[in-house]
Parts: C-alpha cells; structure tokens; sequence
C-alpha cells in the first residue's frame, strides 16, 4: 500500500505499509496539514506499540471511549494491556473506564 499526501513541512512525502493501520501516522499528518493544524501533541493519540494490531485496537478504544462507549472501550483497552503491558497510556485509560464503571 501507497499514500501520498502532505507533510507539515509542507512537502509531498509518502508513505508505503504492509498494512492500513500502518499508514495512520501519515495519513493523519496529511489531514492535519491540510487541515491548518500541527502535529498532535496529545500522547495518547500516538502508537503504543511495534504491532499494527496493538495500535489498531488502541485507536478503537478510545474512539469508543470518545463517543461514550465506555464499556466497550474498557474492554478494548483490556486487550491492548493483555497484548502489550508495558505502555502507560492504555492502562491509565482501562483504569479510568474501570473508575467510571463503579459510580
């Protein structure tokens, strides 16, 4: 897979992946720049992990959570701490969904 688009140095560059999730970072460079925006500077909004699938489910679950699909992004972020334990953000999250889940 191919994707040509505009990075925020204002420069067509492109990105190739095996993968679709592979070309997010670049995709969503793209639209920032066009956009009008910068890079995002939220941590959470970055990859996780090494593996495509890891960052993919990520990405899922807080987009549920942003839509107030809080069950349903509990359980993906489980996923993702069960996939890869190490990152901060994901089990900071599962946490914050677990607190939510108590009241």
């Amino acid at each position: 897979m191919e994707f040509t688009g505009w990075n925020l140095r204002c420069a067509a560059s492109t990105a190739v992946a095996n993968e679709p999730a592979g070309m997010v970072p670049a995709v969503a460079e793209s639209v920032a720049r066009l956009l009008g925006g910068g890079r995002y500077t939220d941590p959470r909004r970055r990859a996780v992990a090494d593996d495509p699938f890891v960052n993919e489910a990520y990405a899922r679950a807080l987009s549920l959570e942003f839509a107030g699909r809080l069950d349903e992004a509990k359980r993906l972020f489980r996923v993702v701490i069960e996939q890869a334990p190490e990152p901060f953000w994901p089990r900071y999250e599962y946490v914050l969904r677990a607190d939510c889940s108590r009241r």
